[in-house]
């Protein structure tokens, strides 16, 4: 019957050290992702709102454009209108 001994591996305080600047960075790396992340909704919230209030300007200058193009299809009102008033 052969017996298997498993040593122990010792910890060499260089790898200690490495260990903890690697937990440090990823503790670093997941803040920054919290941050992005919390910054891409934010931005994402602007947009959409920009977005309603580009709909809402588009649609008041269809308005406009169509207010104006039936003016200007009759530059001085109705046809009663051009006629000189009695004072002239």
């Amino acid at each position: 019957m052969s017996v298997t001994i498993h040593r122990r591996r010792k910890s060499f305080p260089q790898e200690k050290a490495l260990l903890a600047v690697s937990e440090e960075r990823l503790a670093e790396l997941e803040i920054k992702l919290s941050y992005q992340e919390e910054t891409i909704s934010a931005l994402n919230d602007a947009i959409y709102q920009q977005q309603i209030r580009l709909d809402r300007l588009e649609e008041l200058l269809r308005g406009y454009r169509d207010q104006l193009s039936r003016t200007n299809s009759e530059p001085f009102g109705s046809p009663d209108r051009r006629e000189k008033p009695p004072h002239y």
